[in-house]
């Protein structure tokens, strides 16, 4: 899960950010990201909101070795994957904010995608970043995503 491994090193120009790893669900560790070779890395849009975001969190809450999110009780390990999808469960439960039926954290994945393609609230994309949502996503070959967005207009 690439979002649990946010890095602010992983900003190399002011509107891309490198992916060049993620969170292994199984060992809990940063691993390659899968489909790619040891060296390889995937450069996605950054929106200037998302990294103001970043950055607000790094300067209210600290890092690890430039690491954001960490385990809640030890900050050594990696933030635990299941630990998301459980204060989303818990928000919708609780009817704190409005979310859709059917919407779940992964939604907010292809979601993004589809902004930086549509260049929602950003200046055009540069050639040098990738222009296709299979792209974006990481997909093998870059193949389009096969599930929509419950937040995408028709």
């Amino acid at each position: 899960m690439v979002i649990l491994s946010v890095n602010l090193n992983s900003i190399v120009a002011d509107d891309v950010y490198r992916i060049t790893e993620q969170v292994n669900r199984t060992t809990g560790q940063y691993k390659r990201l899968k489909h790619h070779k040891v060296d390889e890395y995937r450069d996605v849009p950054l929106p200037a909101r998302v990294k103001q975001g970043i950055e607000w969190y790094a300067d209210k809450h600290g890092t690890v070795d430039g690491y954001l999110l960490r385990h809640p009780s030890d900050p050594t390990r990696t933030f635990p994957h299941y630990h998301i999808a459980n204060q989303w469960k818990q928000i919708k439960k609780a009817g704190q904010i409005d979310i859709p039926d059917g919407m779940v954290v992964y939604s907010l994945r292809h979601f993004f995608a589809s902004n930086c393609l549509t260049g929602h609230r950003q200046r055009a994309l540069s050639a040098a970043v990738p222009s296709a949502p299979g792209a974006i996503l990481g997909h093998p070959g870059g193949r389009p995503p096969t599930r929509r967005s419950a937040l995408c207009a028709e």
